[in-house]
């Protein structure tokens, strides 16, 4: 199998209810052709990601049992379009229908919506709630702003969980210089989500901080590497600097806001990191990657179904 467990080179790091979890590994060739044949895990030359990680091959089942067992009910996906492609992986894996698995039945699961023509035809865009693991968990997704603590996504619910990420479009009433900033985002998140964020932690016991059965949970997913750079703001330097700053600043370390002293007020994001697997996918198989983004800048089905399995092993790391 080739999402072999190797040597514990994965940084999780669990504290105070909160998981950082970073994804490192190689994109190198498959030893099992099941894995490109039956989960489309791989490039078209047979290269597939090779973490450097415990790590778990998810599908319907075990992925569903996983879900179930950490008393996950909801997951929502917040964001751009990097966010709604990992939707629609996510709903491909825990259904493992790789052919029209992104669309539930009442979006008529047009023609031309096969295999990764999912992800890049506009009519095959579905963003009702999917009902997936027999009707027990439900996906759901929404280009709306991050989710406040306070006004009934966390509030209430248990079971939820909240993979979120933006940075690739400047903010309301800003430039194309607040894309990939992440001063200006940390700024927009000091009012928007840290307040409430701190009050629902402070009320929750660290005991219960990590049970889904007892509370919600939400994830700051990290941009990807982008192919090309079309304007200034995306950069490679730009997007490493963004996500390590984001990062410092959903970790609470020195980093993340414009006074090198100063730390976020957000507490209990937990992060997930997907763009080392695409920079690695991309300065380790240029030619190869290449193939795999329809316009250079968004990834085809298959590294986003790779993305999924991250978010899947993530989850699993913290219960």
């Amino acid at each position: 199998m080739i999402f072999v467990i190797h040597i514990l080179l994965l940084l999780i790091v669990v504290c105070s209810g909160r998981v950082s979890f970073t994804a490192n590994g190689d994109w190198k060739a498959a030893s099992d052709s099941k894995i490109c044949e039956e989960r489309y895990l791989c490039t078209p030359e047979g290269v597939t990601w090779h973490p450097d990680y415990p790590n778990e091959l998810f599908g319907q089942k075990n992925g569903c049992d996983m879900l179930q067992n950490q008393g996950i009910t909801t997951i929502f996906f917040y964001g751009d379009s990097y966010m709604r492609h990992l939707y629609q992986a996510m709903s491909i894996t825990l259904r493992e229908d790789y052919k029209q698995g992104s669309m539930g039945d009442s979006h008529g699961k047009p023609a031309e919506c096969q295999y990764t023509e999912q992800l890049t035809l506009a009519i095959c865009v579905d963003n009702d709630p999917q009902k997936v693991c027999g009707g027990n968990v439900t996906l759901l997704y929404a280009h709306e702003r991050p989710v406040v603590f306070d006004e009934g996504d966390c509030a209430t619910e248990a079971g939820n969980v909240y993979f979120w990420s933006e940075g690739n479009h400047p903010i309301p009433t800003q430039n194309r210089n607040s894309v990939n900033n992440f001063w200006a985002y940390g700024d927009m998140y000091e009012s928007l989500v840290c307040p409430s964020s701190m009050e629902y932690w402070e009320s929750h016991p660290e005991e219960d901080q990590m049970d889904h059965h007892k509370y919600c949970s939400v994830w700051w997913v990290s941009t990807h590497f982008r192919y090309t750079a079309y304007y200034p703001q995306e950069t490679v330097e730009r997007v490493l600097e963004y996500n390590n700053g984001m990062r410092a600043f959903f970790d609470g370390v020195p980093g993340g806001r414009p006074d090198p002293e100063q730390t976020s007020s957000c507490k209990g994001i937990n992060y997930v990191d997907v763009y080392n697997m695409t920079k690695s996918l991309v300065t380790t198989h240029r030619e190869v990657a290449l193939q795999m983004t329809y316009d250079q800048v968004h990834w085809s089905m298959e590294v986003n179904l790779v993305k999924a399995q991250i978010l899947l092993n993530a989850l699993s790391s913290s219960g």
